[in-house]
């Protein structure tokens, strides 16, 4: 039986990034992947200085998930994100996680000037998150870029390495199965 998903989830900044876990601890869990989200911000923080700087002056950066501004829209009305984009920002600008499933958040760009509103309904519309691992067993497999760039071995075949990360929302690579690995047929 899965566990409910939690209404409010945080983490203190001091505590240290979780290591070794499974796709499904890292996105299963009651926090849906929000903890994830928030330490790979937090990673995103210390490999791009320029990125985190842009979230620390109250930015919306693109990153992997929908919240990113790159324009203001002509309409003004406000865009929508979701809440692991939140998560990621939050973790890119240093600060700990504190998200409220029931409460929506409203940020303004500070570049653009547009309004996005950050909430729980907006998850379905997300990119990335994947709904289950990836079937290492077919002759090739999917994901987006980001889950593998920052640990191929949780989350590809062994010997795989990646070292570019997509910048947009949604990139997917495929990536042919490695002869004499334990995926080869």
């Amino acid at each position: 039986m899965a566990t409910p998903p939690l209404v409010r989830v945080q983490r203190s900044i001091h505590q240290p990034i979780r290591e070794g876990l499974s796709w499904e601890e890292l996105w299963l869990g009651p926090d849906d992947g929000l903890i994830w989200c928030w330490e790979r911000g937090r990673q995103k923080r210390i490999d791009d200085a320029e990125l985190a700087k842009q979230a620390e002056r109250g930015e919306l950066p693109l990153l992997a998930w929908k919240g990113g501004v790159e324009k203001k829209r002509q309409d003004q009305k406000p865009l929508t994100g979701t809440l692991e984009y939140l998560a990621t920002w939050q973790g890119l600008r240093g600060e700990d996680l504190d998200i409220d499933r029931n409460t929506p958040i409203t940020l303004v760009c500070t570049r653009t000037g547009q309004a996005v509103i950050f909430s729980a309904t907006h998850t379905a519309s997300r990119p990335g998150a994947p709904k289950s691992p990836p079937n290492l067993n077919n002759r090739y497999f999917a994901m987006p870029l980001w889950l593998l760039s920052w640990d191929h071995r949780a989350l590809g075949p062994p010997g795989l390495e990646v070292t570019a990360e997509a910048k947009g929302c949604g990139r997917w690579l495929t990536f042919p199965r490695l002869r004499g690995s334990s995926f080869a047929s």
